[in-house]
């Protein structure tokens, strides 16, 4: 059983440092099999575009690679989740729902991850989104 702690989930808050449309619309943390993993939004026609990756180090001007990737469609807000859909990875897959929450800083989104039956990139009904390579 997964502890409550080890289980895979995440927050994205608003970026107050955008400065070009190519920058992420939402930046946060997240984990997933118990790694950390920084995870940038970019809200795209009505789509959370999601991308997953390691937290890039201090010293460094390049990024890790991308480990999950994924889009989210708004929902009807049955349960409560205002974004839906499923991020992908080479080896797992898990769906994903947003919450609005409000904190003391302000509102952010609350992720709850759950595995899914995994597809490899590129096999999924829907494609992945592509996201700008100057990110």
């Amino acid at each position: 059983m997964v502890s409550e702690k080890d289980r895979p989930r995440g927050r994205l808050f608003e970026n107050k440092e955008k400065r070009k449309p190519s920058h992420p619309d939402l930046q946060g943390e997240g984990r997933i099999a118990g790694q950390r993993l920084t995870i940038t939004g970019w809200l795209r026609e009505e789509r959370l575009v999601l991308s997953w990756a390691p937290p890039r180090p201090r010293d460094s001007r390049s990024y890790p690679p991308e480990v999950f990737r994924g889009a989210l469609h708004p929902t009807d807000g049955e349960d409560g989740a205002v974004w839906a859909g499923r991020i992908v990875g080479d080896e797992a897959t898990y769906e994903v729902r947003c919450y609005e929450k409000q904190g003391k800083s302000g509102s952010y989104l609350n992720l709850t991850l759950e595995p899914a039956p995994h597809e490899a990139r590129g096999e999924s009904s829907e494609p992945l989104p592509q996201l700008d390579p100057e990110l």
